[in-house]
């Protein structure tokens, strides 16, 4: 999956979460400010806010350009003379490390000012806590504040839960590209690893409660006894899986409080 198309399906998040706009519709505009010199601005978007409706115009910078003003600058004019009656808002959102570029130009003859956010600097829980798939991808380009591969684990976990097979697997390949630039793909691949270590049903725990359940259901020799004996089969595998899970988790290093969120057990339950 490309940049532009990962930015494209993230563009919407970008705007509510990193720039903190109420945006309620969005239209792409790139195909109207196609420039013949190849170069295009990044996002250019017609947005309807509460109030107004303004044009949007984003640029991602993973790293520093001396001459982001003027490319800024020039941005701007070819988005202004398009639409001579549309306000423009400018943001240069900045995925890399150790920001150096300027957000304005100022001489005798010109004042020029656009807007810049630092990824790094945006705290990557407050991401994480509003739990949507795209703000848990945005998250990996976020200010981390506990361990890097306890919050990937944390984020991968979190996809997983509220997204289908097919789209937690277009959102992980999101992710492996953004986790590039943090250098944290071999952290995501580890924490992908992981994962599928932690697979429930493939536990040598659940396998034996649940085959215990059958066991217990046939020997009861009726339906109902069965369907008990199952669904008990299925509720102790479950835990049992879980337990172990926590146990991995907590000999790796992780938090106590991160391994009871992730696994849904109470404290007691690592101690029976």
């Amino acid at each position: 999956m490309k940049k532009d198309l990962i930015l494209k399906k993230l563009t919407k998040a970008l705007i509510e979460y990193v720039i903190k706009l109420d945006v309620k519709e969005i239209k792409f505009l790139d195909k109207e400010l196609k420039r013949i010199e190849k170069r295009e601005a990044d996002i250019v978007v017609l947005a309807k806010l509460k109030n107004e409706e303004v044009i949007i115009h984003i640029e991602i910078q993973n790293q520093n350009d001396p001459l982001m003003p003027f490319r800024m600058l020039r941005y701007y004019t070819d988005i202004q003379m398009k639409f001579l009656n549309k306000k423009i808002k400018q943001f240069l959102i900045f995925a890399g490390n150790n920001l150096k570029m300027k957000d304005f130009i100022e001489n005798e003859n010109l004042k020029f000012r656009y807007n810049i956010i630092n990824l790094k600097e945006l705290d990557c829980e407050e991401f994480i806590k509003i739990n949507t798939p795209e703000s848990l991808v945005l998250s990996i380009l976020c200010d981390f504040k506990r361990d890097e591969l306890e919050v990937i684990l944390d984020i991968l976990i979190r996809l997983r839960k509220i997204l289908d097979d097919k789209k937690y697997a277009d959102y992980v390949m999101m992710l492996e590209i953004l986790a590039e630039n943090r250098n944290l793909d071999k952290k995501l691949k580890k924490a992908e690893e992981m994962l599928r270590e932690f697979e429930i049903e493939k536990l040598p725990s659940f396998q034996i409660a649940y085959e215990r359940g059958i066991k217990k259901g046939l020997e009861d020799g009726l339906q109902q006894g069965l369907q008990q004996g199952l669904q008990q089969g299925l509720q102790e595998g479950e835990r049992k899986a879980k337990k172990d899970i926590a146990k991995k988790l907590l000999k790796d290093g992780f938090d106590l409080e991160f391994v009871l969120n992730v696994t849904g057990l109470k404290k007691e339950d690592l101690n029976d």
